[in-house]
């Protein structure tokens, strides 16, 4: 499949496994260099085995804006601007629970919408006109399901992000989808 990709620059960010690396498989069997991260080095180390020499990759914290700054440094030394940037960044791992406590909904809304957010602000001044960001998101934004309360509203805080995000950025033809 010929998706005019080839020698595109993609960020991928959350990209060292599951979802992530397979994302980054399409674009690079597509001709694309990719730039990954991941939580450890362990799994970038493997990711880059994977996928070759079009890809390069870091272990970052995106939870923390040291992380986010490291990873935004990289990105830049390596590819200088992006024509995507792809935030598959979450965790569904959180308790079901009535009553969520203070600290389960600060984990659920720092790792499903605050860790995108503020990746997704850092990365701004790489974008070129024309360019596209994508937000992974889940049907728990939409339709009510028994997932944990905090994941599925902050995927809903994620998406409603995203839309009003893209009419911001309308102006630099930067397509912003979920």
């Amino acid at each position: 499949m010929n998706l005019d990709l080839k020698n595109k620059k993609i960020c991928i960010a959350g990209s060292s496994r599951g979802i992530g690396i397979a994302i980054a498989r399409a674009f690079v069997n597509e001709g694309s260099s990719v730039m990954l991260s991941g939580r450890t080095q362990k799994t970038i180390h493997e990711a880059l085995v994977q996928l070759g020499p079009q890809a390069s990759g870091i272990a970052v914290d995106l939870l923390t804006d040291a992380g986010i700054a490291t990873f935004a440094s990289e990105v830049k030394k390596n590819f200088k601007n992006i024509d995507a940037l792809i935030l598959n960044l979450g965790n569904g791992n959180l308790e079901r629970a009535l009553s969520p406590t203070r600290d389960e909904w600060k984990v659920g809304f720092e790792y499903n919408f605050l860790s995108s957010v503020l990746t997704t602000q850092r990365m701004l001044p790489l974008m070129k006109d024309g360019s596209s960001i994508l937000f992974t998101s889940s049907i728990v934004a939409l339709e009510s399901t028994s997932a944990p309360l905090p994941y599925t509203s902050s995927k809903a805080a994620l998406n409603n992000y995203a839309k009003n995000l893209s009419m911001l950025l309308a102006s630099k033809r930067i397509r912003v989808n979920i």
